[in-house]
């Protein structure tokens, strides 16, 4: 198994869910990825399910309000940042809109959202007690994200403010992938939509060992086929929607 136990400042460190019908999101996931939950309660009410596969987190899921039902059903990216407030007066420096201050989240962290440059939603996590997904690039977890937006240059620039630098590198036939690095690692990356119409997101992979069972699964459990599994030179992917909507992608990785 993939184990985190920490991140460094500038990497994809957790995702979640703000669901308009949990308990479905719940079933959902649980039939494509094979996810349990650990229900753990929220100051003033309700409660924040961890999504954990072999005991480890690797996602959150909540029941959106009426404060946060204009953001449903559309999976949310954080980054681990040393300290919250110091990245997020470098990041609304660098042009981002703050949508939420930093604020302390119990115990667990502290954390604050962004609407970067190109207009793509992002928080940031500075991790206490919850550093982030404890399991990652495994079967049903967390595998890899980017942002979507027809200007990947001004993305390019934005990230900048957190420590990513860009490099550009064939992918297959098609325009140079733009991906985000952190020293000598890519951790995310860039990409134009593949249609008009699609706003700029930050858009997440899931890991999962069949690409094409995983499509099945998915279309079993009353969710969608986006885009049908494709290969690429880092692995079959395909992109699916939730029965409540909401797009994610899954990637069978190539071996190396």
């Amino acid at each position: 198994m993939a184990i985190k136990e920490s991140y460094a400042h500038g990497t994809p460190n957790w995702i979640d869910l703000n669901s308009s019908n949990l308990d479905a999101a719940k079933t959902f996931y649980t039939a494509v990825f094979g996810w349990d939950y650990e229900d753990r309660p929220i100051p003033g009410g309700g409660f924040y399910s961890m999504a954990m596969k072999n005991g480890k987190s690797v996602a959150g899921l909540a029941q959106s309000t009426d404060a946060t039902a204009n953001m449903a059903d559309v999976w949310s990216m954080y980054i681990a940042v040393d300290d919250a407030d110091a990245a997020t007066a470098a990041a609304t420096d660098a042009g981002a809109s703050l949508i939420m201050p930093p604020m302390d989240v119990m115990d667990q962290g502290r954390m604050s959202i962004l609407q970067d440059t190109v207009g793509a939603f992002v928080g940031l996590w500075q991790g206490a007690a919850h550093k982030g997904a404890e399991l990652v690039n495994e079967h049903g977890a967390f595998v890899w994200s980017e942002v979507v937006t027809p200007d990947t240059e001004k993305a390019f620039e934005f990230y900048k403010s957190l420590g990513l630098t860009g490099v550009s590198q064939p992918m297959g036939e098609g325009e140079p992938y733009t991906g985000f690095m952190l020293g000598e690692n890519m951790v995310c990356g860039t990409m134009k939509p593949p249609m008009d119409g699609i706003p700029p997101h930050w858009h997440i992979y899931f890991a999962v060992d069949d690409c094409e069972a995983a499509v099945e699964a998915a279309k079993a459990a009353g969710g969608s086929v986006v885009t049908a599994p494709f290969d690429t030179p880092v692995g079959k992917m395909a992109v699916l929607g939730s029965t409540e909507g909401t797009t994610f992608s899954v990637m069978q990785m190539a071996a190396m």
